[in-house]
Formats: structure tokens, sequence, C-alpha cells
């Protein structure tokens, strides 16, 4: 954020600040994210209402860092509380910064692998619907039009990519 940014407005997760040259932006706090893929190599999506745009989406696992808690703890934690299932085995991807010309956001992206039953109470609004589908052929949801989620996107290639190299450096 610009040293020179002055809060406009608060509610909830977010603030509104305009920068010095008067454009408004939208900050909110760091979040994790996960990409469970279970022993037959699907990506578990949950399906929930988006209301930005006002349906039900496939998105993945994902919520906001609590204060005290790192990245990786949050990624399994919203994983346990919106899929019922905790990772034994969580890897770092990398960090996201969606829509960066208007919000200020940090989202760190793991790949979650050795699945076992773990169900959290979250603070979901709604019921959570699951949606197993290859990652392999992920690309196809996305002509589909029933995978929008940019962030959801980014984190499967980076997801694939990452599995990729490790099956290349495997004797």
């Amino acid at each position: 954020m610009p040293a020179d940014s002055i809060l406009q407005h608060e509610i909830g997760y977010f603030r509104i600040y305009k920068d010095p040259k008067g454009i408004h932006y939208i900050q909110t706090r760091s979040g994790a994210m996960c990409v469970p893929i279970n022993a037959q190599g699907d990506v578990l999506f949950i399906v929930e209402h988006a209301p930005a745009v006002g349906e039900r989406i496939l998105t993945l696992p994902a919520g906001g860092i609590d204060q005290g808690e790192s990245a990786e703890t949050a990624a399994n934690r919203e994983m346990q509380e919106e899929l019922g299932y905790k990772a034994i085995h969580l890897n770092f991807l990398g960090v996201l910064h969606p829509w960066t010309k208007y919000l200020e956001a940090t989202i760190h992206i793991f790949l979650a692998r050795e699945l076992g039953p773990s169900k959290l109470e979250g603070d979901e609004y709604e019921v959570i619907g699951t949606f197993h589908y290859p990652l392999n052929d992920f690309e196809t949801l996305i002509q589909q039009g029933r995978l929008v989620d940019s962030t959801t996107i980014a984190a499967l290639y980076m997801t694939r990519s990452f599995i990729l190299k490790q099956s290349q450096n495997t004797p």
C-alpha cells in the first residue's frame, strides 16, 4: 500500500483506500488456498455461492489467515472446514496477488495430498458442495464455462507444473 494512502471506509474484511492520485483500491487480509488432490489424481473442488456473481461456482478451499496462524496451517484448516479433509502433506506452490490494480491481497497457494477425513466447524453461511474432477483435464471445465475463478485456475496450473517437475526428478 502506498505510504500516503488514506483509509476511506472499512467493512468486514475489507478496507477501501484512496491513493495520492485519488484512485480507490481495496485491501484485505492475507489468505491461503489449497489444491486438494486425492489418490486418484482428482481435484476436490468446493461448490459454493459467490455473492459477486450471484451463482454457485467451482473454487478451492481458501480463507483468511488468522492472527498468529501460519499460511500452511490456515490452508489445512480451511480444507477441514470446507471439505472435511486434512492433508498429511502440504507443498507450498507460491503466492498470488489477484486483481492487482484495485485489490491489495496476498494468497498463499498449497498443494494438499494424502488426504484423510477431518471436519472442523467453519464460518460458512451455507452448505458447501463438493465436486471431484481430474487435475489433468481441468481446462475442459474452463472451456465449458464451469470454472471461472482466476485464482483457482492459476492455482491449478501451479499444481500441475509442480507435480510434473516432481515426476521428472523422481528416478
